[in-house]
């Protein structure tokens, strides 16, 4: 069955049509078999989810027990103070106990274990949890969902999907990024950020993630890391910009020899660096970079520049009755 017939096969049906090619993951050897993945109770719990969900348009973050005060914070943006909320959000959380919370709250959520995904996620470290998240992007697009992800230190000052939406004929649209070095402050001057991204379900979406299977650079093995294997694979893709020049208000568009098109976001929508440099923008998204990836770095990173919505008693609110949006209100420090 080729990838174009596959597409045309009814959404959601494609994990139990047994002539359907099974998705290449996007890693040759990380993965565990996709077969013995679609086992997993996970893959039941998201098809569930995704029934649940009009339109076919889903919106990912990604937390471990660890990170559940910059999860919540940032749900509290997203879900409770911005107009109108994100649509669909579904939490991919690494621990049962932080699924449990967000479900008997009324939060979307699936709990996936590294183990059940990785195959071997001691050996790659913190990497299994670029890559776990990666894999359950890739499951979304295969079962014909257009998926966004965005990191829970992106916190959302405003709903970005109008301005995604500007740029309906890029297959991914994403933040701007400077890694992979290599393309970053090399031949590119910038790359497409994992942080803030859209993935589009179309064909060229799928030859991409195809394209993300096959390479097996020295580099892009050497790096277990998303970001990473989304820039390697659009160079691998031969992909061209259109311009190189880094503006503040000014996208960046590529395309590939074989019609694929991705938009690169400038900061004047989703900031990084120049978020405490630029006073006074209307950013969409505020995603300050620095520090490391730890819990703690994350959440100092939020607090210092008044981006921190959640009270520091919000674990004395885990066994309130509220559920969805009034919980989370009642989370906040601004309630």
């Amino acid at each position: 069955m080729t990838v174009s017939t596959f597409l045309a096969v009814p959404l959601l049906t494609r994990a139990s049509h047994v002539a359907v090619l099974r998705p290449n993951l996007p890693h040759p050897t990380a993965f565990l078999p996709v077969d013995e993945v679609f086992k997993a109770p996970w893959v039941s719990e998201l098809r569930r989810f995704l029934e649940s969900c009009s339109p076919n348009t889903v919106t990912l973050t990604a937390a471990s027990q660890d990170y559940a005060p910059n999860l919540l914070n940032w749900l509290i943006a997203a879900l409770a103070t911005v107009e109108p909320p994100l649509l669909n959000v579904l939490v991919l959380s690494f621990d049962a106990n932080l699924t449990r919370l967000l479900v008997s709250k009324g939060i979307g959520s699936i709990h996936v274990p590294y183990s059940s995904v990785v195959a071997d996620p001691d050996r790659i470290g913190i990497g299994k949890i670029w890559m776990t998240r990666l894999a359950v992007l890739r499951i979304i697009n295969y079962f014909g969902f257009n998926v966004y992800q965005f990191d829970t230190d992106a916190i959302v000052l405003r709903n970005p999907q109008p301005v995604f939406d500007l740029y309906k004929s890029s297959s991914v649209v994403s933040a701007r990024a400077m890694l992979p070095f290599e393309l970053g402050k090399g031949r590119w001057g910038f790359t497409a950020s994992m942080g803030a991204v859209l993935f589009r379900s179309t064909l060229h979406t799928e030859q991409l993630w195809f394209t993300m299977h096959n390479l097996t650079s020295e580099m892009s093995r050497r790096h277990m890391d998303d970001q990473y294997r989304l820039n390697f694979a659009l160079d691998a893709m031969g992909l061209t910009w259109q311009t190189a020049e880094r503006r503040f208000d000014k996208e960046n568009t590529g395309i590939c020899p074989n019609g694929f098109k991705i938009t690169v976001l400038p900061p004047v929508y989703i900031c990084r660096k120049v978020c405490t440099v630029k006073k006074g923008i209307p950013y969409y998204i505020w995603h300050q970079s620095g520090g490391n990836h730890s819990a703690n770095s994350k959440l100092q990173q939020s607090t210092s520049v008044n981006r921190w919505n959640l009270r520091k008693d919000w674990q004395h609110m885990t066994n309130s009755t509220l559920t969805g949006k009034a919980w989370l209100r009642s989370l906040s420090i601004y309630s």
